[in-house]
């Protein structure tokens, strides 16, 4: 993505302020954040309309972006946020305020399938993130996040600190390096440390997820997208290493030219 395109987004969220006086038609069209990988078949839809989505397409206001089997996508905000998202997942853009002050606010919801979540330059407390059966507080963080059809979640912290808080009230800090499950009745587990390898249907999300997004890096060696630390385990998958787990800093941030070095 060129820099005149996230100079064009930053116009967009200085205006924010004026634009939350518009009615929620004109609300809708306004860009949030680009795609900047998009594998097979990636929708946007809003109540209005459906669109396909393509590489550097712009992601708007409240859109549900949609994937379908063996499709995937990496967008980026605007404020520098990263979510790469697996296939047959819906994942709902509900709310996008761009401050770098208390004001600003990232909220999405993941109704089914899996993601991998990047914060971005705002305030800690601006990113909240629902699930069927959880909602995640999210500080300085990067976490994988999996939902079932049934809203059972899985969430595992690569980097930072998350707090989960289920539907049945209970709370769980999170910290880098666990992994919790939420039931479908929105009891979360104790947090235990995470497997390398996790097994089970929702890893098993997440898994074919960073397949899909290595098989698009194979494509896509010359497209800029060494600053993606959501990439992280996809560059592992196809240099044959493995992506820092619970270690300071982001790899795909801290580390541009080469990802992440083996543990």
């Amino acid at each position: 993505m060129s820099h005149l395109r996230y100079r064009r987004f930053d116009l967009v969220a200085l205006a924010f302020a004026t634009l939350a006086l518009l009615p929620g038609r004109a609300m809708a069209e306004i860009p949030i954040g680009a795609a900047r990988i998009v594998v097979a078949n990636v929708s946007a839809e809003t109540a209005l309309a459906s669109r396909k989505l393509a590489t550097a397409d712009d992601v708007r206001y409240q859109e549900l972006i949609a994937t379908e089997r063996g499709s995937a996508t990496v967008i980026q905000f605007i404020d520098s946020t990263e979510l790469a998202i697996g296939e047959q997942a819906r994942v709902r853009l509900d709310e996008f305020v761009f401050d770098p002050g208390a004001a600003g606010r990232l909220d999405l919801t993941l109704e089914f399938g899996a993601l991998r979540f990047s914060t971005g330059s705002m305030a800690k407390p601006a990113y909240k993130i629902s699930t069927p059966s959880a909602t995640l507080a999210v500080r300085g963080t990067e976490f994988d996040l999996a939902v079932d059809g049934d809203g059972a979640t899985y969430l595992m912290v690569r980097h930072g600190k998350v707090e989960i808080l289920g539907k049945n009230g209970e709370s769980k800090q999170v910290g880098a390096g666990q992994s919790l499950t939420v039931s479908a009745a929105g009891a979360p587990a104790e947090p235990r440390i995470a497997a390398v390898a996790p097994v089970g249907a929702l890893p098993g999300k997440l898994a074919a997820m960073d397949t899909a997004l290595a098989g698009a890096l194979a494509n896509a060696a010359d497209a800029g997208l060494d600053d993606l630390s959501v990439l992280a385990k996809a560059r592992s998958l196809r240099s044959g290493t493995r992506p820092d787990l619970g270690k300071p800093g982001k790899p795909g941030k801290d580390k541009k030219a080469g990802g992440p070095g083996p543990i």
